[in-house]
């Protein structure tokens, strides 16, 4: 096949369709890529990037055409012009391209604006579109407290019914997706595929020495630390297993990984708190970095608000934490929960009850059989679903199928 993928968020920024297209290239596709400029999570493009240093490579196979953006820096009037300007300058960019696609795959993280170019050139040609759906809009907006009562929320709705409308096919990376694409914008359930996301493979195949250098039972948290992650929800119940249940959890350590916009936040939290002796903040690391903590991890902690449909994405961290063979414990929407509940891989917990969220780390603290269980039903689940290789045999069919079936 000869694709064309469009993302705004590209390698050397560090998301999953990096190893898609790698793979497609490394099976024999010929991929094109249209993205913007590396420059997330830091907001900056590398001086090694700047327009227009780069304007087309060849990356593992893979041919990237790069387009200028604005960079994200910070504050919500940067993130627009960064948002805008991909929307705009993507399109204009689909003139220097060849035309002899056999599909287009658009790439839908945030905003739904990044599809722009791909419902462009769709109207242009009768080259079928299949769009991965990751985060639904509008309802993504009210992650920026935008109300469904709101002009700009309504008029950002109709732009992405007219863009969900567009595609010939949508794959969605979350059961609960069709009930808010047929609720909210009208589209048949029927036609959508269910296409969780992929995740590499979290267990070294060597024995990684201990990062935590001590004999306490790892709890961590890995991932995007902002409003919607709820951290706050685990600050809690660390103070309750610090207070209310201390001869319990001596051993009980909560690991937190990552960045984002609640960060520096979150850390005063701990501070102020005193919490020091049971929850630490490590920052980014690497993924191989990350191998060694998943080793000598005891169990994982995923949060998620659950105010909208937000709550019901499966997040990709979901399925890491599964192939490190450890339970874990999940406060989350309908995607995380039916997943956990199907495998049997770990414990739920209702939203915002710090109360039980404390009482779940003691119960899989003192019970290493469940762990054990749990940890091995983990693993089985996502060599079933979660690996890279079995969402590109899913994801090939469903093209093969769009590519024999034609434009919509």
């Amino acid at each position: 096949m000869k694709i064309l993928v469009i993302t705004q968020n590209y390698y050397p920024d560090d998301f999953n369709i990096n190893e898609i297209t790698f793979r497609m290239a490394k099976d024999g596709h010929d991929v094109h890529v249209l993205t913007g400029l590396p420059n997330y999570p830091k907001g900056v493009v590398p001086e090694e990037y700047k327009w227009p240093k780069v304007i087309t490579e060849t990356i593992n196979g893979v041919t990237v055409h790069r387009t200028k953006i604005h960079e994200r820096r910070d504050g919500i009037f940067h993130r627009f012009l960064n948002y805008a300007s991909f929307a705009i300058n993507s399109k204009k960019r689909l003139k220097d391209l060849p035309k002899d696609f056999d599909v287009i795959f658009s790439y839908q993280l945030s905003p739904i604006s990044m599809a722009h170019a791909a419902r462009a050139l769709r109207k242009q040609t009768d080259i079928p579109l299949s769009m991965y759906v990751l985060d639904i809009w509008p309802e993504s907006l009210k992650a920026w407290h935008l109300s469904e009562g709101n002009l700009v929320y309504k008029i950002i709705s109709k732009y992405s019914k007219n863009i969900y409308s567009s595609a010939d096919q949508l794959l969605i990376s979350s059961e609960p997706f069709a009930e808010y694409l047929h609720n909210t914008h009208g589209l048949d359930p029927e036609e959508m595929n269910y296409l969780p996301q992929h995740s590499i493979d979290m267990v070294s195949e060597e024995d990684l020495p201990n990062p935590f250098n001590d004999d306490k039972k790892h709890f961590i948290y890995a991932g995007n630390i902002g409003a919607v992650q709820m951290l706050d929800v685990l600050i809690d119940a660390a103070e309750l297993l610090q207070t209310k249940y201390a001869d319990r959890s001596k051993n009980v350590q909560i690991d937190i990984f990552g960045d984002g916009s609640e960060f520096a936040r979150i850390k005063e939290l701990v501070e102020q708190k005193d919490l020091d002796n049971i929850m630490k903040l490590h920052g980014r690391v690497t993924k191989e970095e990350l191998k060694a903590y998943y080793q000598h991890a005891y169990a994982f902690l995923l949060t998620l608000k659950r105010e909208n449909y937000i709550g019901d994405t499966l997040p990709a961290k979901l399925q890491g934490y599964m192939s490190a063979t450890k339970p874990v414990i999940a406060m989350a929407g309908a995607g995380a929960s039916a997943v956990l509940e199907e495998s049997e891989a770990g414990l739920t917990v209702e939203q915002g009850r710090s109360d039980i969220l404390a009482e779940n780390i003691l119960r899989l603290e003192y019970d290493n059989e469940l762990v054990d269980i749990m940890g091995k039903n983990a693993r089985a689940y996502y060599e079933q679903h979660f690996t890279l290789d079995e969402f590109m045999r899913k994801l090939y069919s469903y093209l093969e199928t769009l590519i024999e079936r034609g434009v919509n």
